[in-house]
């Protein structure tokens, strides 16, 4: 499989596959990362994505999407039927969060969506 392109500006990457992605359902014990993280590693992660790839919580922090990311055409993201995406969290410098997609994922392999620090609250599901 190929990288995946998205319509936010985001920047696909070529990753090794992770083993035995959880295939976006939401696992008992979601990957979530460490409390505190350094710049340029890579930590395995769960982003919950049930109403949306929009928000993240990693390392002690909250973080909102760089740029709103579309649902590719027949993705089930925007009907809720995806709880977690399976990949991993990279700290590309202390105010910017690269989160990139397991290529094993049957939505968006291999993509990569950037994050920026928020102080906004996570809104509930509707």
């Amino acid at each position: 499989m190929g990288s995946a392109e998205l319509t936010t500006g985001s920047t696909p990457v070529s990753t090794p596959p992770t083993k035995a992605p959880v295939d976006n359902q939401s696992p008992a014990q979601p990957r979530t990362g460490p409390v505190q993280a350094d710049v340029g590693v890579a930590y395995p992660f769960d982003l919950l994505v049930h109403c949306g790839l929009v928000y993240a919580v990693f390392a002690g922090r909250a973080w909102k999407v760089e740029q709103p990311v579309t649902d590719p055409p027949g993705e089930p993201l925007a009907r809720g039927s995806v709880n977690y995406l399976p990949g991993s969290m990279r700290l590309t410098s202390a105010d910017r969060l690269a989160f990139t997609v397991d290529t094993g994922s049957s939505v968006l392999p291999g993509a990569t969506v950037t994050f920026l620090p928020t102080a906004e609250e996570r809104p509930l599901c509707h």
